[in-house]
């Protein structure tokens, strides 16, 4: 799934599998109301599994688009690094092309501006605030096993 989402914006990839996940959730509440029916359940038990059973899932599902956001991420980055490879390398073609000699200078002039444009482009595309909030929201849904792992429990 992850690759298949990977391509995707984020948003895309949320809503994409917020949908997937409905569907297991649908799933698994049919299948824990059925476990009801037959253990005979007080609504005490049931209305706590039902929010365990959601929480849990919910979760999953977090861990997963995260996963895909990261995937996505990493694709834009990779992409970025090529792309400015590529430019670096059209750039030396065009100057060996026109047979044009550079001064230490110039080539460093060159090389960044190229820089630069690049540095700016990934602050165009990665965009921190984003990345922050995926980051808060994951402590904060897994607070309770960083203390007990911390704690060595």
């Amino acid at each position: 799934m992850i690759k298949e989402t990977c391509e995707l914006t984020e948003n895309e990839i949320r809503k994409n599998f917020q949908a997937q996940f409905d569907v297991h959730q649908n799933d698994f509440d049919n299948d824990l109301e059925n476990l009801f029916k037959c253990m005979n359940t007080s609504e005490r038990i049931r209305e706590r599994c039902r929010q365990f059973l959601k929480r849990q899932t919910t979760e999953i599902c977090n861990v997963w688009c995260t996963a895909a956001i990261q995937a996505h991420d990493q694709k834009q980055m990779e992409r970025l690094v090529r792309d400015g490879s590529a430019d670096l390398r059209h750039l030396i073609d065009d100057i060996i092309k026109s047979g044009k000699t550079m001064t230490k200078e110039k080539a460093n002039q060159e090389f960044d501006s190229m820089w630069d444009k690049k540095i700016q482009s990934i602050k165009n595309n990665i965009k921190p605030e984003e990345r922050l909030k995926q980051v808060i929201k994951f402590v904060y849904a897994n607070y309770n096993i960083f203390e007990k792992e911390s704690r060595g429990l």
